[in-house]
């Protein structure tokens, strides 16, 4: 008995499921409909390509035009950095002795010591946070995997509906998810979660348009098309804005002999004005201190951390 219904009921099925093929394949789709579905696979195809188009100026060209800069001008900027440091640190010295003048302090030869040391101090600390701050720039990518890949993290979340979207097993062949498949991993390896919401926004709708629960309209089509092109000019003066400023502006000049001239004459021209002000600086750090004799001094640990308290309490101002 339970057998006989079940191949009842499968008749039925079957039966109900050729009638919907059939309704479906009579159904044509309305020629405005068409065109605007057209519209919006353009739509995205203009988006996915500037896109492409960041990534290419980001990850391929900037380094190029960085490594090209560093071979033309990268001692100059060396130089520049290196002598800029030394005019800064006799600059801090000099502010902070002029306060103990003012303030009637005696500039002794353990005072003087303290000062150098701390001055260092302060300027080693910038250094490595200096330095901290490019390393997590330059090991963001697996950074950002790392803090992201919780999966209740946005990235991690925005990551997974892209995959449930375009993952091979699931579209298939598609040609949607072929094209935006590299942009979507490529993101995530980077954490680049604006990116991916953007990838999200603009092929969210096709999966809709695929759906045959959702009905399409003209009023759909039009606002996903509104939205895509939007999202594509944001992004296309993104790109214009990025290739204002450095490294990207000097693309074309690296290759202007006459601009390599003068970039390495202005650079010089800096360099000697920082020479200059290190003069002036150590002059006026001589007339503070004199000529006393600036070997260290050994004090106790108590004493140097007491002291070095009262520094960054004194003298720190958040530096």
């Amino acid at each position: 008995m339970n057998l006989l219904l079940s191949k009842i009921h499968k008749n039925i099925f079957d039966t109900l499921e050729k009638k919907t093929k059939n309704i479906d394949n009579a159904i044509t789709e309305h020629p405005r409909i068409k065109v605007l579905r057209q519209k919006l696979d353009l739509a995205r195809e203009n988006l996915l390509s500037v896109i492409n188009e960041w990534y290419r100026l980001h990850y391929e060209i900037q380094p190029q035009i960085l490594y090209q800069y560093d071979l033309i001008f990268g001692e100059f900027e060396k130089k520049i950095a290196l002598q800029s440091k030394i005019a800064a640190k006799l600059e801090r010295k000099i502010e902070i002795f002029a306060i103990k003048v003012q303030r009637g302090e005696k500039l002794t030869k353990q005072t003087i010591d303290f000062v150098n040391r701390m001055v260092e101090k302060e300027f080693e600390k910038k250094d490595n946070d200096l330095k901290n701050r490019f390393e997590k720039v330059a090991d963001s990518p697996n950074e950002e995997k790392s803090k992201n890949n919780e999966p209740n993290s946005e990235l991690t979340k925005v990551y997974r509906k892209l995959v449930k979207i375009l993952h091979p097993d699931v579209s298939g062949e598609s040609e949607v998810a072929q094209k935006y498949w590299y942009a979507v991993q490529d993101s995530y390896q980077k954490g680049n979660l604006q990116r991916l919401k953007l990838i999200l926004e603009s092929i969210s709708s096709n999966a809709l348009l695929n759906d045959k629960s959702f009905i399409i309209d003209e009023d759909f089509l039009l606002k996903e098309i509104k939205k895509i092109q939007l999202m594509t000019e944001v992004e296309k003066r993104r790109i214009e804005r990025m290739k204002l400023k450095e490294p990207l502006i000097f693309s074309e000049k690296l290759k202007d002999s006459l601009w390599i001239k003068e970039r390495q004459k202005k650079l010089q021209d800096r360099l000697i004005l920082i020479e200059k002000e290190i003069q002036t600086h150590e002059r006026m750090l001589k007339n503070i201190i004199g000529n006393k004799d600036l070997e260290p001094i050994k004090i106790s640990k108590e004493e140097e951390q007491f002291q070095e308290e009262f520094y960054n309490q004194t003298y720190g101002r958040g530096r």
